[in-house]
């Protein structure tokens, strides 16, 4: 309502023809571009209305340094009491002492854009044809959401690329540097076997991720995702047949039903893991298309205790859930800081539209962000790479 009544004000009393650099000048100075690149619900929703499962576990979260360090990085070690004395005074301990930080500095990234010849044509003729200024200005922010979608994609690659790899790429400055980030043994492994080979049970691994994370404090696991085409994999090998499907003894002959993903859910769930979700999303650029999870990958999440605050937020926003209802808390954040000639505005994302009036007349867009995944839990999961 508010860009509506302002563009309509700018039109009323400078009596100006309705034109599409009006419409973006008013929408710049009303900072719609801004707004919408930062608004907490983006992060969680991709092109198309895909949902972003790496931004519930790692959403993004703005810093107010873009260099600093992060000190609930590690486990925080527990304290109990001591046995005393009837009239003895307790024994002072060192406290809740974290035993490592991790030092943060957001990188670097952002895009430019200019709208289609055929999207600037369309709207050449909706001027045409006498349009709303809200439908214009709709139409603009369409172009917009381009850029946003390009941002909160970098960030989802990066949050798979840090959880799957241990490692991300950080630009600052326009020089690139490695991210290693800390691992226990056997956080990211090949599986033990192959599971496609009916010989072998692939629950042998999966049940080891309870006792892998027991050995670190971790008491459950919240989620389990991985793709189809490692579910088809399970469901064709014959040792989950025998676990998840009806055995029937027919004299000596033993017959197994065909399995199917209802009862390995249910198998799942009777041995205290929750049900698996697939992650087969894709994304293109200029290159191709390309996954955020490989199609043979498993990634186990325990429950951490930490909210993901910000799709709580999000989600009285949108009206609408942006996490499980039941899920166990996040790893980490991606970090949101403040970007160069912006420090006015504080962190987050910058986008900007502007229209260039020249012989071809066009459309630009531009978007920058200070951003990298930052783990607060960084043994809070374990992933099975290989899956064959």
């Amino acid at each position: 309502m508010l860009r509506l009544l302002l563009l309509l004000a700018s039109f009323i009393l400078g009596r100006l023809a309705l034109d599409i650099g009006t419409i973006i000048g008013n929408l710049r100075e009303s900072d719609e571009f801004r707004q919408a690149a930062n608004d907490p619900r983006v992060q969680f929703i991709g092109p198309r209305g895909r949902t972003f499962l790496g931004a519930q576990i790692l959403p993004e979260s703005r810093r107010e340094e873009n260099m600093y360090e992060e000190e609930d990085f590690a486990l925080i070690q527990d304290v109990i009491a001591s046995d005393l004395d009837k009239y003895s005074p307790p024994v002072i301990k060192r406290g809740a002492e974290r035993r490592s930080v991790f030092s943060v500095k957001l990188g670097d990234s952002g895009v430019a854009l200019q709208m289609s010849a055929a999207d600037y044509s369309n709207l050449v003729r909706m001027m045409g044809r006498n349009p709303s200024m809200e439908a214009m200005a709709d139409a603009i922010m369409d172009f917009n959401g381009n850029l946003v979608n390009a941002g909160t994609t970098y960030n989802e690659v990066q949050r798979w690329a840090a959880i799957l790899d241990g490692t991300v790429t950080r630009v600052v400055g326009n020089v690139e540097e490695p991210i290693v980030y800390p691992s226990a043994s056997g956080q990211r492994a090949a599986t033990g076997g192959v599971w496609s080979n009916n010989a072998y049970d692939p629950f042998l691994d999966i049940f080891s991720v309870l006792e892998w994370g027991a050995d670190l404090g971790y008491e459950s696991v919240q989620r389990i995702i991985t793709t189809q085409h490692v579910i088809n994999i399970l469901l064709a090998n014959q040792k989950v047949v025998e676990r998840t499907g009806n055995i029937v003894e027919v004299g000596t002959n033993v017959y197994a039903e065909t399995a199917d993903e209802a009862r390995l859910q249910a198998y799942l769930g009777r041995n205290r893991l929750p049900r698996l979700e697939t992650y087969d999303q894709q994304y293109r650029d200029q290159d191709g298309m390309y996954r955020f999870l490989p199609n043979n990958v498993m990634v186990f999440v325990f429950a951490t205790g930490r909210e993901n605050e910000e799709a709580l937020d999000a989600a009285e926003l949108a009206g609408r859930p942006f996490i499980p209802e039941d899920f166990g808390g996040t790893i980490g954040y991606v970090g949101i800081g403040t970007t160069a000639g912006h420090e006015d505005q504080g962190p987050g994302r910058y986008n900007t539209v502007r229209h260039v009036d020249e012989a071809r007349p066009r459309v630009m867009g531009e978007m920058v962000q200070k951003s990298l995944p930052v783990f607060t839990e960084p043994n809070g999961f374990r992933v099975f790479t290989g899956i064959s």
